[in-house]
């Protein structure tokens, strides 16, 4: 049996320790993940459900406030779906299943080009079933929180910058409060307008290309 000094028994300690928080680090950050895709999956569903409602003229402002009321009054430990709320949800669904938005994606190679995506609205079975999107489409969008989909939809204009911090919040792993301070110093304009983080190659073969596209972040953000 080998005898250890204190110094030793508290270093042996330590890694033991170590490995148990590794373990509840690794499982509360797969439960974060979990969380983050069914927020984000439940706003892409629910903004589907109240889009095609609207868009059909079958509901109007006043109706989508009484369906908040209505979530409130059936389920009182549902916090946060407000009207307002609701409406980011159908915000949300609208730009992200628009042929703008799915052609500048496949464009950058976040979708894939012979994806054929039939919009919820027009592949509607009957008022409670829908045909879901690709998969390839949701996975993109699970690249970053509800909470910071929120704040880029409300400070930011462009289906590029909607594209461009997703990305940005997923490689720099961006909680919330820290996006937002990117989009405010506009990180964006910031990278796009650094000539000296432009490809060469890229800016000097294809000139015409839109510099999203010759950006070097952009391209290892995309892993190209």
């Amino acid at each position: 049996m080998v005898v250890l000094n204190d110094n030793q028994h508290t270093a042996h300690l330590n890694a033991d320790f170590a490995n148990v928080l590794d373990i509840i680090q690794d499982y509360r950050g797969k439960a974060l993940q979990t969380i983050n895709h069914a927020s984000v999956m439940t706003a892409w569903h629910v903004g589907a459900y109240v889009s095609n409602k609207i868009k059909n003229a079958q509901w109007g402002a006043k109706v989508v406030q009484q369906l908040a009321e209505y979530i409130h009054t059936q389920d009182p430990t549902l916090k946060g779906w407000s009207r307002r709320t609701i409406y980011k949800m159908v915000q949300f669904y609208d730009v992200y299943s628009s042929e703008q938005f799915i052609a500048r994606a496949t464009t950058l190679k976040l979708l894939p080009a012979s994806q054929e995506i039939v919009p919820i609205a027009s592949a509607q079975i009957d008022a409670t079933e829908f045909v879901p999107f690709q998969s390839a489409q949701l996975q993109f969008l699970t690249k970053t929180t509800w909470s910071n989909h929120c704040s880029i939809f409300q400070r930011c204009t462009t289906i590029d910058q909607y594209i461009f911090y997703i990305l940005y919040a997923e490689y720099e792993h961006l909680q919330n409060k820290e996006l937002e301070r990117a989009i405010k110093a506009d990180t964006y304009s910031r990278m796009l307008n650094d000539k000296k983080g432009q490809s060469e190659m890229l800016k000097t073969t294809y000139p015409q290309t839109q510099l999203l596209l010759k950006d070097k972040a952009i391209l290892e953000f995309l892993g190209l």
